[in-house]
C-alpha cells in the first residue's frame, strides 16, 4: 500500500494521526520507515506493516491523556504486538511512579486531608478500598447482569484493599491470600484458585517489600523492571502479554466488551470521572510488573502455563464459569414466591 494512501485512509477513518506523529514513531523505533516501491519514486507498506500501523493508530486514539510513543508501545505489548521493549519498560517505570503518586493524592483527597499515607491503619484502608471500588465502578461500562456486577465490585474492593495494605506496609488482621482466595473460588475452579493463591502467598505475603511505596521503604519492583529491561528485555514483553491476556479474558468474561463500545472513552471523561480513570490507568503498568515478578520467580509456574494456553482461551473458559453460576442464581430468584 502507498504511504500517501495509508495516511489518507487513516484520516478518513477519523483518527488524528499525521506526519508529525508518524515521524516520532519512526525515530523511536515504534514503526519502520515506509519502503521505496521497486521501479517507482513512491513509498509504501507491506500488508503486515500496514496492519500493525492500523492497530497502533487505533490504540493511540484510545489512550488517556497525552499520547506518548511509550504509552502506545506499552498498550500494544498488552495485545502481543511486536514493539521495542525499551519503550515498554520506560512506560512501565513511569506508570509505576505515577501509580504511587496517584494513590497518595487520592488518599489525601478522599479523607479531606485527614489521613497521612504513612500513618494508615487497617480500618482506614478498608474505608478507602470501598470508596475506591465505588469510584472504579462508576467509570466501568454498566454490566447488565447484577450478579456479575456485584462480583466485579467485590473483586475490585478486595484488590484495592490488598494493594493498599502492601503498598503502605499495613499488616492486615486477616490473610490477604485468604481474602483473594474466597473470591477466586467463586469465579475459578478450586484447582485454578489454589494455583493463584500459591503465587500470591509467595509474591505478596513473603515478598511484600517488592511493592512498598518508594517514599516509605526499599521498593524492589522498580529495580527488577530496570534489570529486566537491561538484561532480559523479552521478559518485559512477556509480562505485558500475560497481563493483557488477563485483561482481555476478564473483559469478555464479565460481559464488558459489548458495553464498552457504547460508552465514552476515558479520555473524554471530566471531573471526578477523569480522576477515577487516571487512577485506573495508573494501576495497569503495576499489574504487568506483578506478572514480571511471577516470571522471575518461576517462569514455568502452572498458573502462567494455564494463562498462556491458546492465547488465554483456557483462562477465559475458567472465567466463563460465571455464566453458569449467574444463570443458576437467576433461576433460583425466579423460583422465589
Amino acid at each position: 500500500m502507498l504511504f500517501s494512501d495509508a495516511m489518507e485512509r487513516i484520516k478518513k477513518a477519523g483518527f488524528k494521526f499525521g506526519q508529525d506523529r508518524w515521524e516520532t514513531w519512526v525515530r523511536c523505533g515504534l514503526m519502520e520507515r515506509a519502503e521505496r516501491i521497486e521501479g517507482t519514486n513512491s513509498y509504501g507498506f507491506r500488508l503486515e506493516r500496514w496492519e500493525k500501523l492500523k492497530r497502533l493508530v487505533s490504540i493511540d486514539s484510545q489512550l488517556f491523556g497525552r499520547r506518548f510513543p511509550e504509552a502506545v508501545a506499552y498498550y500494544a505489548a498488552l495485545w502481543g504486538i511486536d514493539v521495542p521493549p525499551d519503550l515498554v519498560a520506560d512506560y512501565m517505570i513511569k506508570g509505576i511512579y505515577t501509580f504511587y503518586r496517584t494513590m497518595r493524592r487520592r488518599i489525601i483527597q478522599q479523607s479531606n486531608g485527614k489521613l497521612d499515607p504513612r500513618m494508615l491503619v487497617e480500618s482506614d484502608i478498608f474505608k478507602l478500598a470501598k470508596k475506591g471500588a465505588s469510584d472504579t465502578m462508576k467509570i466501568v461500562p454498566k454490566i447488565r447482569n447484577p450478579i456479575k456486577r456485584m462480583m466485579l465490585r467485590q473483586f475490585v474492593e478486595t484488590l484495592t484493599f490488598m494493594s493498599m495494605c502492601i503498598i503502605y506496609d499495613v499488616k492486615a488482621s486477616r490473610s490477604l491470600v485468604g481474602v483473594v482466595r474466597s473470591i477466586s473460588n467463586g469465579i475459578f475452579t478450586a484447582a485454578t484458585a489454589a494455583l493463584g493463591a500459591r503465587l500470591l502467598r509467595k509474591v505478596i505475603e513473603r515478598e511484600r517489600w517488592r511493592f512498598v511505596d518508594p517514599d516509605m521503604g526499599n521498593n524492589k519492583i522498580l529495580e527488577e523492571v530496570r534489570a529486566a529491561q537491561r538484561d532480559h528485555p523479552e521478559l518485559i514483553l512477556r509480562a505485558c502479554r500475560d497481563s493483557g491476556l488477563v485483561f482481555a479474558a476478564s473483559i469478555r468474561g464479565f460481559g464488558l466488551e459489548e458495553e464498552q463500545s457504547k460508552g465514552r472513552p476515558p479520555n473524554d471523561a471530566t471531573g471526578t470521572a477523569r480522576e477515577n480513570a487516571r487512577a485506573l490507568y495508573a494501576m495497569i503498568p503495576m499489574t504487568s510488573a506483578f506478572f514480571l515478578t511471577m516470571i522471575l520467580d518461576n517462569p514455568k509456574d502452572p498458573f502462567l502455563m494455564l494463562l498462556r494456553r491458546d492465547e488465554g482461551a483456557d483462562f477465559e473458559a475458567q472465567i466463563r464459569r460465571l455464566d453458569r453460576i449467574t444463570e443458576w442464581q437467576r433461576r433460583r430468584l425466579e423460583k422465589r414466591p
